[in-house]
């Protein structure tokens, strides 16, 4: 009976959960399909079963740059994506295939930049891209964005779960360190890579206030900024169904790197926590 009482409340609290995510969902969704008359009413009409239409789609994409705004996020979030993933991986080969005292120093520092709150960063980001003609551009954007140290972390956990024997046969057979990389440890830590790409394609593509910091022109804003600039236009503040539009058209990019990448971030993320 205990058991049963338990898995009761555990049912009732994931079904809570859900529902308490799925709402905001449901409502984003439902809005991007109604008239604005139907969300001003009190209470609002979020009935998806009635008087549904995609007219707040095609005014957003006739009257809105929707796939330039698209463009400029999907480079933005691939670029710092791979070379996060390219510099942790490096990184954690050395961190988990070397345990000197240096090493094991420096593998602390890195950790301890993980500490830090990223707002400390905004200032002294700014005046390196200002002081380098980066600011409004997608150079200056991707390269101020890339921050491996989560990555560095998560791909050494991972490449010290490998087997030792593959390395220590590789180097009987004559391998380089660098051979070693590329043929064994690069091939073994795709699910690793993969969760890392996906952390930082969601951490960039959901990324405003940088974004907006780095992005002064129409031509390179990103698809937050382009959001957020359908909150602040005059013509556009009551429009509600449009801003619901682009923030579901948004939302189908993640949910289909996700949906496709799910078995190997689910492996990446949890195959290093145990050695062996």
């Amino acid at each position: 009976m205990k058991k049963k009482r338990k898995f009761s409340v555990s049912v009732l609290i994931l079904i809570l959960v859900l529902i308490l995510f799925t709402v905001p969902f449901y409502i984003m969704l439902t809005g991007s399909l109604k008239n604005n008359s139907a969300l001003e009413l009190k209470p609002p009409d979020f009935n998806i079963f009635k008087n549904v239409s995609l007219r707040s789609y095609i005014e957003a994409f006739s009257t809105r740059p929707i796939w330039r705004w698209m463009s400029n996020s999907v480079t933005a979030a691939v670029s710092v994506g791979v070379i996060n993933v390219f510099v942790a991986a490096m990184a954690g080969y050395i961190f988990a295939r070397r345990r000197t005292p240096v090493l094991k120093a420096l593998f602390a520092v890195v950790i301890a930049t993980m500490i830090l709150p990223q707002t400390m960063l905004l200032i002294p980001n700014y005046l390196v891209a200002t002081k380098l003609n980066l600011r409004d551009s997608m150079i200056g954007l991707v390269l101020t964005s890339v921050n491996p140290a989560y990555g560095v972390f998560l791909c050494r956990q991972y490449m010290i779960s490998l087997p030792n024997e593959l390395f220590e046969a590789a180097e009987l057979d004559g391998c380089s360190e660098l051979a070693k990389f590329f043929r064994i440890a690069v091939p073994l830590s795709w699910p690793a890579f993969g969760s890392l790409f996906i952390f930082t394609f969601l951490g960039i593509w959901n990324d405003f206030l940088w974004q907006s910091i780095m992005m002064t022109s129409k031509d390179n804003m990103t698809l937050a900024m382009g959001i957020q600039s359908l909150l602040t236009s005059g013509s556009d503040i009551r429009k509600y169904s449009l801003q619901f539009a682009v923030s579901t058209f948004s939302m189908l990019p993640v949910f289909l790197l996700f949906f496709s990448c799910q078995k190997a971030f689910i492996k990446g993320i949890t195959a290093g926590s145990i050695k062996g």
